[in-house]
């Protein structure tokens, strides 16, 4: 569950159904992110972290720390990058997040959308924010 999401809904007055109509989904399909039944696309998550003026990582939980660290100019993600700064093959990282190579791939290329808990995973792995490993900002460490 992602209590978080809840909150900072609820700190703006808002419904499910009125931030649903932002993101372009159903009621239901907005109670499944915050109930944590469905993975929430990147974009989504994007877009809220900007509505609500917070971090992602603090959105999903991995940070207490509600402000965010500026936001970069560049918006790719920091994957590849990452993982080579580790000395680690596409393979390495795939079984230590437990999927195959071929689907940990379509990440790192942009030719899938990395789900919630995969994003947690490979922030913990690298020891950055969200908002990094998705280029959001340019400041690497996590927050406090």
């Amino acid at each position: 569950m992602y209590q978080r999401l809840k909150d900072l809904r609820e700190d703006k007055d808002l419904t499910q159904k009125e931030v649903a109509e932002l993101i372009g989904k159903s009621r239901s399909g907005y109670s499944n992110y915050e109930s944590g039944a469905c993975d929430i696309p990147t974009d989504v998550l994007i877009f809220l972290a900007d509505f609500y003026g917070t971090s992602i990582d603090y959105m999903l939980g991995e940070t207490h720390q509600r402000s965010r660290h500026r936001f970069a100019k560049h918006s790719e993600n920091r994957y590849k990058e990452l993982r080579k700064m580790k000395q680690m093959s596409q393979n390495d990282l795939a079984q230590r997040i437990g999927m195959s190579q071929i689907g940990y791939s379509k990440y790192e290329t942009g030719r899938c959308g990395t789900p919630t808990t995969i994003l947690i995973k490979l922030a913990r792995i690298y020891n950055v924010s969200i908002d990094y490993l998705l280029g959001l900002t340019d400041v690497e460490e996590r927050y406090k």
